[in-house]
């Protein structure tokens, strides 16, 4: 990399700029929109753990210069907090590229905005098909449920040999359904499986979830030999808790990007709701490739607890933005995208990362059961 001063500081709080606006000829602002409030924050606080832990490993590596600094937002779990972030970060300090969203229904938000200022926006958690193909200035490091899910239909039938299948979906969230149409799509043409019972409800972002017996009833009674959901983490929590409350007991549900924070939380609220529940993932703490060790011994040592896959998932992308940034010709927007595209077999806690020609992610996904309150992965 050409000689550069790299100035990034990671603002943790997450909810005000808290880094000086000036400007240098060598400085690059690095923006972070992650949800510190509302229904995601959870998510949104694992996701920064691993973001700022890559970014020691940065630092300290002086693979980019001495100093880093950061301006960061909260979004509010919201596509309105999102866009109005994107504007501030864009308009107010200069930020020629932004980590964040982390939803798909935020993603799809920012695109224009984006665009339409020529940033580079790097989602490391966004995975509804087609949102990077719209999008010059768009990248995205987890991989798309064109990824997950045939993949996960085919090791999850050939373990749990499921026939009637039931399907639910948060109508409100892009995310949601474009997993639900996918899982439809690969079910419908497998001639060995019937969906039985086809469920949806609508919660947009940042609103809480309603009361879904109807819906859960309905689907117990269609008496599947497996109930696939889609949808986010407070989906999740409502669907299974409330379910298991109603008899869904030895049924097991099937979803995309179930992380094991929220199956604990569901199993400390509901013991032994989330027992069973299959996952299509990207990563799980029981990796074995050398990075992702190094990864789960340096993050627990920082935080006295194992990583999510939402810490995983900002960790990586933050490295994987790094590599392009080494290797950028400058740091103007254009450039970061150029090195971005560029990306290729690079080393991560993944595996072998390489982007497609859309900016979306490559590698190997996981699919995992839980069972004693942890992801069991399926071989295939």
């Amino acid at each position: 990399m050409s000689s550069k001063s790299l100035f990034i500081g990671l603002c943790v709080c997450l909810i005000l700029i808290g880094c000086d606006s000036g400007t240098d000829d060598n400085e690059l602002k690095i923006g972070i929109v992650l949800p510190a409030t509302g229904t995601i924050s959870e998510a949104g606080e694992e996701v920064s753990k691993g973001i700022a832990l890559a970014l020691d490993e940065v630092l300290d590596s002086g693979l980019l210069g001495n100093t880093i600094t950061s301006a960061s937002l909260d979004n509010k779990s919201t596509t309105d907090g999102s866009t109005a972030a994107y504007n501030t970060l864009i308009n107010d300090v200069g930020t020629p590229v932004i980590l964040g969203p982390i939803t798909s229904s935020a993603t799809d938000a920012i695109i224009s905005i984006a665009d339409g200022a020529g940033v580079v926006a790097f989602s490391p958690t966004s995975s509804a098909t087609g949102l990077s193909a719209k999008s010059d200035w768009l990248f995205r490091s987890s991989l798309t449920v064109d990824q997950l899910v045939p993949v996960g239909i085919e090791v999850s039938k050939a373990h749990l040999n499921y026939r009637r299948v039931a399907t639910i979906v948060n109508s409100g969230d892009t995310f949601s359904m474009s997993s639900n149409d996918k899982i439809t799509e690969v079910l419908q043409a497998d001639p060995d499986i019937t969906i039985v019972s086809a469920q949806s409800y609508s919660r947009p972002p940042g609103t809480e979830i309603g009361d879904l017996t109807t819906e859960l009833t309905a689907v117990m009674n269609a008496d599947p030999d497996a109930i696939f959901l889609s949808g986010l983490p407070e989906d999740h929590f409502g669907i299974l808790t409330q379910g298991h409350i109603l008899g869904i007991t030895n049924t097991p549900y099937i979803a995309t990007l179930f992380a094991i924070n929220d199956v604990q939380r569901i199993n400390a609220e509901v013991p032994g709701a989330a027992e069973g529940a299959v996952t299509f993932q990207v990563w799980l703490e029981s990796s074995d490739e050398p990075l992702s060790r190094e990864f789960v011994n340096s993050y627990t040592a920082r935080h006295g607890e194992a990583p999510s896959d939402y810490a995983a998932r900002g960790y990586a992308a933050f490295h994987i933005l790094a590599e392009a940034l080494e290797n950028a010709e400058n740091y103007e927007a254009a450039s970061i995208r150029s090195a971005l595209a560029a990306v290729k077999n690079l080393d991560t806690i993944y595996g072998p990362f390489s982007f497609d020609g859309n900016g979306d992610a490559m590698y190997n996904p996981v699919v995992a059961q839980v069972r004693d309150n942890a992801f069991v992965v399926l071989q295939q």
